[in-house]
C-alpha cells in the first residue's frame, strides 16, 4: 500500500527504492538484532543509522560548501529522526508479520 501511494503521487523511482531499502533494512533489523527478541530498539537502531548514511550520502555528494563542523549536528538530528522513522516503520513491518500468521491460522488451523 506504501508503494502504491509513492507511485500514485508521482516519486522517481529512486524515492521508490529508497522506502523499499527501508523497510527491508528494518524487517533484516527486526529479525537479526538482539536475536529477534527486541523488535522496537533494533528498528530505531537501523532507522538511525540508515537516516545518518543516506544523510552522508547526500552530504558527499552535493558538497556545497558545508565544513564538517555543519554536519555534526545535521548527523545528529538525523540519527533521532531516523529513529523516529525506523520506530513507525518496524510498526508497519510488524503489523505485516502479524497478519500474515493471522491469515496462515486461518488458512490452516492445523499448524498452529
Amino acid at each position: 500500500m506504501v508503494f502504491a501511494i509513492l507511485r500514485a503521487v508521482s516519486l522517481p523511482m529512486i524515492a521508490v527504492a529508497v522506502v523499499a531499502a527501508f523497510f527491508t533494512s528494518i524487517a533484516l533489523g527486526q529479525a537479526i538484532l538482539f536475536g529477534g527478541k527486541h523488535a522496537r530498539v533494533a528498528s530505531m537502531l537501523v532507522g538511525a543509522v540508515f537516516f545518518v548514511v543516506a544523510m552522508t550520502f547526500v552530504a558527499l555528494r552535493q558538497s556545497n560548501g558545508q565544513s564538517a563542523e555543519d554536519l555534526i549536528p545535521l548527523l545528529f538530528f538525523n540519527a533521532i529522526f531516523g529513529a523516529c522513522w525506523g520506530y513507525l516503520g518496524g510498526v508497519l513491518v510488524g503489523s505485516v508479520f502479524m497478519l500474515a500468521e493471522k491469515v496462515r491460522t486461518i488458512i490452516n488451523p492445523d499448524r498452529s
